[in-house]
């Protein structure tokens, strides 16, 4: 049996959204008040789902329209922006490498680009995403992704970042050095319906190289140093 679905029009600090709630019921608390409980409602912000509460909600006009005001909520699901899909993923999952996150962000299929010779194609999916954070995280210790932009439109965004780390495990044809490293990259995502679908990834790898070329082996005498990907010592 299909539900009934009432429409409402939500308006707060100027902002106008749209929710549809299932299975309203109406009650009177006493004769002068009118109270709407709502089990299920789920809101709307241009288009995109922002959550699903349960929520009363008093009358407070009948005149020219029903007008109500909330009186108590409590989420049932939130969704998150798309934004905050990117920095949990840049985040969470990467820089604290909480492999749990992937699940909750990223599609049983999503689509992993690595558009440069430095990051190895572990395939699609979540699983090889998941290895893709363990290759940086065992190759760098107190490794970060710091994002130093991130544009969202819609069901893109685009993220400039900054990784860093020491490099104190191996690497194909670089042997752990001990120096800490600092390089540029971007990161393109696509998110459906609160998960990234595919992403691509660019790293400076000319100038990861550099600096691991540069850099002393922590066997040698001189101690390591950190490089920029400029070529240039860190101050």
């Amino acid at each position: 049996m299909k539900k009934k679905m009432h429409t409402l029009f939500i308006a707060t600090a100027m902002v106008c959204t749209t929710a549809y709630a299932e299975s309203v019921t109406t009650f009177n608390v006493d004769e002068d008040k009118t109270t709407l409980l709502l089990p299920k409602l789920e809101v709307f912000y241009r288009g995109s789902s922002m959550g699903t509460f349960k929520a009363e909600m008093e009358l407070i006009s009948d005149n020219p329209t029903y007008d109500f005001r909330v009186t108590s909520s409590s989420p049932l699901s939130m969704t998150l922006s798309n934004e905050e899909i990117v920095r949990r993923f840049l985040g969470e999952l990467l820089s604290e490498g909480n492999l749990e996150v992937a699940e909750e962000i990223l599609s049983p299929e999503v689509v992993i680009h690595t558009l440069d010779s430095f990051t190895p194609d572990f395939g699609n999916g979540i699983e090889a995403m998941k290895q893709v954070v363990n290759f940086y995280r065992e190759a760098f210790s107190d490794f970060q992704m710091t994002i130093d932009a991130l544009i969202v439109t819609g069901d893109k965004a685009i993220v400039r970042f900054t990784l860093s780390g020491k490099h104190t495990g191996d690497l194909p044809n670089f042997p752990a050095t001990g120096a800490t490293i600092s390089a540029d990259g971007m990161e393109t995502y696509s998110i459906v319906n609160g998960k990234i679908v595919a992403f691509w990834h660019v790293l400076d790898t000319f100038g990861v190289r550099t600096i691991l070329t540069t850099a002393s082996p922590p066997e040698s005498d001189e101690p390591p140093r950190c490089i920029s990907h400029h070529g240039k010592v860190c101050p």
